[in-house]
């Protein structure tokens, strides 16, 4: 074997647990969908059902914005034959844009930064709370889009059977 064969077995592989997470954050998505927009009313009314559906679609965004950026992206950079030692996230998502496999880089970043602040804020009063929500929501709408376009260029350039 060699480094490129070995670093199509792991993009597939990395792959394969993206399309599971991918599934199930469409599953979530569908059942949240009703509940949204949230205002700061609504999202103090509701239940611990509605709740715990939300907070399984924040932690599937969560995982597939990971996976995309810190695997599958890399990954087709890797099979692509780019220099990634010293490509930051940034230039990751600029080169993948001028290769064709994304549309806009910075499409990208706002669903990055969706997740982002999802991890690292937060807000203590309802409303500004509902505005986080509705983001990450429309945010993991998007990504579901991003997800889709990537793995049809992937496929589109030999990297996926």
């Amino acid at each position: 074997m060699n480094g490129l064969h070995d670093a199509g077995v792991l993009f597939r592989e990395n792959c394969a647990a993206a399309e599971r997470i991918h599934a199930r954050l469409q599953t979530s998505i569908g059942r949240v969908a009703p509940l949204f927009p949230l205002d700061a009313t609504r999202l103090e009314a509701l239940d611990e059902n509605a709740t715990e559906r939300i907070d399984a679609l924040l932690k599937r965004f969560e995982q597939l914005e990971d996976i995309v950026d810190n695997r599958i992206h890399r990954g087709i950079l890797l099979l692509e034959r780019e220099r990634l030692s010293e490509m930051s996230r940034r230039d990751v998502a600029d080169r993948l844009e001028k290769l064709g496999a994304i549309a806009s880089s910075d499409r990208w970043w706002e669903i990055a930064g969706a997740r982002h602040r999802l991890v690292h804020e937060y807000p203590l009063d309802a409303e500004r709370r509902a505005e986080r929500l509705n983001g990450a929501f429309r945010a993991a709408i998007a990504l579901m889009g991003h997800y889709v376009e990537v793995m049809q260029w992937a496929r589109g350039r030999g990297h996926l059977l």
